[in-house]
């Protein structure tokens, strides 16, 4: 699997990738590109409030202004439409599938995929999580009994019966 990524893409290059081959664009010429323009804009701000800004959730670093740069930076590196018009560009897809601006091959750290099994290790943190959480749950039951029965025994009052008429 090829999977191509523009230098300033916030979203791909930030992923990570398991297997296949990652081939990157947009080197070329870099300064003079709407991508630079508006990615330059929202470089540096942490991740958190680039998504929050995106969701519309403003955070005290973010602005609209910023909310829009981030958005044309999405735009014009990650957005498929986008990408394809630079990548059908003349000169920056190669005749094999590369890129002018060079490709690396990604491979997981075990070679395979995932069979579902589970490690005697990883069961063992599950059954203490398992257990801690038991513990945690009878306490808070515990602790609630013992106010619940509390608060009946200082609200009780002795019945008075009343005097009988005469």
């Amino acid at each position: 699997m090829t999977d191509y990524s523009h230098v300033f893409d916030p979203w791909g290059r930030m992923l990570g990738y398991d297997t296949g081959k990652e081939c990157l664009y947009g080197l070329t010429n870099v300064t003079n590109t709407r991508a630079f323009k508006y990615c330059e804009q929202i470089w540096g701000y942490p991740g958190p409030v680039l998504i929050a800004a995106n969701s519309r959730v403003y955070h005290f670093d973010a602005t609209k202004e910023m909310m829009r740069n981030f958005r044309r930076c999405r735009y014009f590196t990650h957005i498929a439409e986008a990408v394809y018009e630079k990548l059908r560009q003349p000169g920056v897809l190669n005749e094999d599938g590369t890129t002018r601006d060079g490709c690396r091959e990604v491979v997981t750290n075990t070679g395979s995929c995932p069979d579902g099994s589970v490690s005697a290790s990883e069961t063992k943190v599950w059954a203490m999580v398992a257990a801690g959480m038991l513990i945690l749950l009878c306490l808070a039951g515990s602790l609630l009994c013992y106010l619940g029965m509390a608060c009946t025994w200082c609200f009780t009052r002795p019945k008075v019966e009343p005097e009988l008429a005469k």
